[in-house]
């Protein structure tokens, strides 16, 4: 599966607001990972919003062929879901729901009108929003010598690998956080550098979000459910 964008835990219902002829759209933003989450989100907003004459949303799932729906909820067909979709596609988001919240304000738009205000509340609310590349990693878990643990500390420092965690114990133990397509190769660098002395253990693959400024959200991870990404 190839890398994708996602938006980041911090903009999970991010709203934004829209104006168009005295119709207000609230567009919202959620990190969802399948139907059922989507429809938590929207029965929250459902609640939120109650006078609402509109709650349309379009979201798309994870994998190699993204599950997709959206809706028009009462808005003419092809007006309102099929435009924030596309956005969500344009801007090659998965794993997220957007709903645009529409209050009635009398004045009729027509179908180009409503085309228009959706994809531009749609466009307004992930331009908010942080977007961050998901690529797939793994957590490879090693236990050295005081005597190994300079020379691979200082190999880390040099590669800008990222450390999730150091244990000081017996000996040294320590959690680097690698691209899944590098860990073969650092399974290799990792056993010259100690000798083979080194034991060495890889987690499971999972998706990690990458912020614009290159640090990597650890805390922040999707499960890499999708067969076809490994």
């Amino acid at each position: 599966m190839q890398p994708f964008q996602t938006i980041s835990r911090e903009c999970n219902g991010l709203s934004v607001s829209t104006e168009v002829k005295r119709s207000k759209f609230i567009a919202s933003v959620f990190r969802v990972s399948d139907e059922a989450e989507a429809e938590v989100c929207l029965r929250l907003l459902r609640e939120t919003h109650p006078k609402a004459s509109h709650h349309c949303y379009a979201w798309r799932s994870s994998g190699s062929v993204p599950i997709e729906r959206f809706s028009d909820d009462g808005e003419p067909s092809g007006t309102a879901g099929r435009p924030i979709l596309e956005i969500l596609r344009r801007r090659e988001v998965q794993c997220a729901l957007v709903v645009v919240t529409r209050y009635f304000g009398g004045t009729l738009l027509g179908a180009s009108g409503l085309v228009h205000a959706y994809t531009e509340a749609a466009l307004a609310v992930l331009d908010q929003a942080t977007l961050m590349r998901c690529e797939l990693y793994v957590d490879l878990q090693l236990e050295c010598s005081y005597g190994d643990y300079g020379r691979i500390d200082r190999m880390i420092q040099v590669e800008n690998v990222s450390v999730h965690w150091r244990n000081f114990g017996e000996n040294v133990s320590m959690c680097l956080v690698i691209p899944d397509k590098e860990q073969a190769l650092w399974q290799e660098k990792l056993r010259d550098l100690t000798n083979g002395q080194a034991t060495l253990h890889v987690s499971p693959a999972r998706w990690v979000g990458i912020l614009p400024d290159g640090q990597l959200c650890l805390d922040d991870v999707l499960p890499a459910n999708d067969k076809s990404a490994t």
